[in-house]
C-alpha cells in the first residue's frame, strides 16, 4: 500500500556505503548480507548513523545489472577503507512516494511513481549510459523496518527520485 507521490525539497545527505553490483534476482540476498555488515563496520569504527538506512541506485538496467550502494547518513567525516566508501546524495527537488507494507510491493510502487511523474511531464535527473540509466539521486529509504517493527504490514519505505528541475 502506498500514498500518493508528492514533490518535495530534500537536503543533501553525506553517507557511508557498501557498493555492490546486483541483479533483480540477487538484490534481496545482497541487502540481507550487506546492511548488517555496514552496521557492524559503523559500530567497530564508533560511527553513529543519522536517519534511516537506504539503498542508493546509481545505475539501473533492469534486465542486466544494477549498481547500488547500501548506505546510511552520517554527520561527520569518516575515514573509509576498501569495504566502506563515503558519498553524498544531492539535495534538491525529489518525487517521493511512501510505501507501507512488505518489500514485495516496492517494485510496483517504483513503477507507479514513474508513471505518476510521467503523466505530469516531470523529468528525472538521470543520464542514459551503455550500462543503463545513471541516476543523480534515486533511493529507497527504510524508514520503519524489521529492526524496529515486527509487523511487516507496518513497515514504511520512502521511494525518492531527484527531478531534473532541481
Amino acid at each position: 500500500m502506498a500514498q500518493e507521490p508528492e514533490v518535495l525539497q530534500r537536503v543533501g545527505v553525506d553517507y557511508l556505503a557498501i557498493p555492490k553490483t546486483v541483479t533483480m534476482e540477487t538484490i534481496d540476498q545482497v541487502v540481507e548480507q550487506e546492511f548488517p555488515r555496514l552496521f557492524r563496520w559503523l559500530e567497530s569504527h564508533q560511527v553513529k548513523p543519522t536517519g534511516a538506512p537506504f539503498i542508493r541506485y546509481l545505475v539501473i538496467d533492469m534486465m542486466q545489472d544494477l549498481e547500488i550502494e547500501l548506505a546510511v547518513g552520517v554527520d561527520q567525516p569518516v575515514e573509509t577503507d576498501d569495504v566502506v566508501r563515503s558519498g553524498s546524495l544531492p539535495g534538491g527537488e525529489y518525487v517521493v512516494l511512501r510505501h507501507t507494507g512488505t518489500y514485495e510491493g516496492l517494485l510496483a510502487d517504483n513503477g507507479r511513481l514513474l508513471d505518476w511523474a510521467g503523466a505530469r511531464d516531470i523529468e528525472f535527473d538521470k543520464t542514459s549510459t551503455p550500462q543503463g540509466d545513471a541516476w543523480a539521486g534515486r533511493i529507497e529509504s527504510y524508514v520503519v523496518g524489521g529492526q524496529s517493527e515486527p509487523d511487516p504490514n507496518k513497515w514504511q519505505t520512502d521511494i525518492a527520485m531527484k527531478t531534473r528541475t532541481s
